[in-house]
């Protein structure tokens, strides 16, 4: 894809794609209104990294290779341990609940080398990069202030 992104900034970077990158999943994120909102986007990376921290579904061991966040706040340091971050404590964002994410590859708006777009997995905090043809899960997020 011919698109310019940041691995910490979805909302620009889903901006991009609906400009330059026909991609119908970013434009539904783009046009969403729920709740009252309409700031829906696609996470980059690290904020998709942030969501996995916070609202991970299942009690699987993570890797132990990610997880490092200079994005995050507070700022995450250090790698995932197997058990942390554990699942969320938010029931339901927990397997099986109403709002929870499936274990699987979720695409993040951030590409990587060769134009290959990152995608995080929900069961263990992996990161990969795949095609942008590739099937994987899709989920709008917005910030909001805690």
């Amino acid at each position: 894809p011919n698109v310019t992104t940041t691995l910490y900034d979805g909302a620009t970077n889903t901006s991009n794609w609906v400009t330059f990158g026909n991609s119908p999943a970013y434009s539904y994120a783009a046009g969403l209104s729920i709740g009252g909102y309409s700031d829906w986007y696609i996470a980059a990376r690290f904020e998709m990294q942030v969501v996995y921290y916070n609202l991970k579904p299942s009690t699987t061991a993570n890797v132990t290779n990610r997880g490092a966040n200079s994005y995050s706040v507070p700022i995450l340091s250090s790698n995932y341990t197997t058990t942390n971050p554990g699942q969320t404590s938010v029931s339901t964002f927990q397997s099986g609940g109403s709002e929870a994410f499936d274990t699987a590859y979720y695409w993040c708006s951030s590409i990587g080398g060769g134009g290959r777009v990152h995608r995080h997995q929900f069961n263990n905090g992996n990161v990969q990069q795949d095609d942008a043809n590739d099937l994987n899960y899709v989920r709008a997020i917005r910030k909001e202030a805690v």
